[in-house]
């Protein structure tokens, strides 16, 4: 799980006060009264005869109650009041506005997996409010300290109030999306003597961190919010990890800007020379795709495999090499192919060109098992089960 310790920049506490109650924003005016004197408040949008939004809204009301007796400083409301639906153009509900000192921070339109697996919205609210309200502040920086092995540490270096600090900040908001590394920040302010765009830097610390990868990184982009999120994302994944945890699939292809992930499936009991070779395989094409990443994995356990994963996994011939994107999956199955360093790169050369065929398994399980006809509907995932079952 993601945790984010910022820490020493501390919100005021808005005009609202944090009851344990679920907002009721029945007018236009009650809603522009909220956003603009709530410190943090997060919206949902319903309409009439919407099951889905009936359904959520004992969740939120007990969402209301936790954030408040875990005295955070966010609010929670519910407004269905015809401006609000006639004016943003939702396409589905419930659809969800998160603003922050009355700025629009997150807009969700149609009911979305907004809170993972689970309607987690205490959790979600905690995250964000977290992320900018505890900093570690240090007078002096000699690399990052206390850090501890496979730790990520982002070590911020700016100008108190100047542009590049709210950048860093905003990003910290956004990366409490993220659920899949450890993350610690600190910061050290500049002096008044130094210049806030020249003097500014963000280094990544990453210690013990998989050959293939340098232990510290520095930021090189454009200092905006989005840069530096997709930056800290990208950058906290290793180009081969040997982790199944750490394998991203589309989703977080999605996600991160990245372009491929590529998976070595290896047989249970295959020896440590035999990794080192795959790994040898795969180490020219980090260099030559900073945008891919790797993996072969040691273990694959049940708990740390997507459904992604599971669905392209199942049947698979072990050894195989696979190549996920965000909408296609390609493989490479057989006995000797780990030893076969031509036919490796040949499978390679022919993905990035576009020249190889995604497996049928490219395509979901369908949301609905049957159609309005009644009619079994079969995509790629599918298949093997429903027509090939005897």
């Amino acid at each position: 799980m993601l945790h984010f310790t910022l820490a020493a920049l501390l919100l005021a506490a808005g005009p609202v006060e944090i009851n344990g109650k679920l907002l009721d924003l029945q007018t236009s005016g009650e809603f522009e009264n909220m956003v603009e004197k709530s410190d943090r408040i997060l919206i949902e949008f319903s309409a009439p005869g919407c099951s889905i939004c009936e359904a959520v809204e004992p969740l939120l009301e007990k969402a209301a109650a936790d954030i408040a007796e875990a005295g955070l400083n966010s609010s929670i409301a519910k407004a269905s009041f015809p401006q609000a639906i006639e004016s943003f153009g939702f396409k589905g509900y419930p659809s969800w506005h998160y603003y922050v000192k009355g700025q629009l921070r997150k807009s969700y339109n149609g009911f979305q997996n907004l809170f993972n697996t689970e309607l987690k919205v205490a959790e979600w609210l905690r995250k964000r409010e977290k992320a900018t309200t505890d900093l570690q502040v240090l007078d002096k920086i000699q690399g990052a300290p206390g850090m501890r092995e496979g730790e990520i540490v982002l070590v911020a270096q700016v100008k108190k109030n100047s542009a590049r600090q709210k950048a860093t900040w905003k990003a910290a908001e956004e990366l409490a999306n993220f659920d899949t590394f450890q993350f610690r920040m600190v910061v050290q302010w500049l002096d008044k003597a130094d210049d806030p765009k020249k003097d500014a830097r963000l280094t990544l610390h990453r210690p013990g961190w998989p050959q293939a990868d340098s232990e510290a990184v520095d930021y090189s982009g454009k200092w905006s919010a989005e840069g530096i999120r997709a930056w800290v994302v990208e950058s906290s994944h290793p180009s081969i990890a040997e982790q199944f945890s750490q394998v991203y699939g589309p989703k977080e292809l999605t996600e991160t800007g990245l372009e491929k992930s590529v998976i070595a499936f290896l047989k249970e009991d295959a020896t440590a020379e035999l990794r080192a070779n795959v790994e040898s395989l795969f180490r020219p094409l980090v260099t030559a795709h900073p945008k891919w990443r790797f993996a072969v994995p040691r273990h694959t356990n049940e708990e740390d495999v997507s459904e992604d994963h599971k669905g392209v996994m199942e049947n698979l011939a072990h050894p195989a090499i696979v190549v996920m994107e965000r909408k296609r999956i390609y493989t490479l199955e057989g006995e000797n192919l780990i030893q076969d360093a031509d036919t490796v790169k040949r499978f390679f050369a022919n993905v990035t060109q576009g020249l190889a065929r995604p497996t049928y398994k490219s395509q979901k399980t369908p949301p609905r098992e049957r159609d309005g006809a009644g009619c079994i509907v079969l995509t790629g995932r599918t298949f093997d089960s429903v027509a090939m079952d005897p």
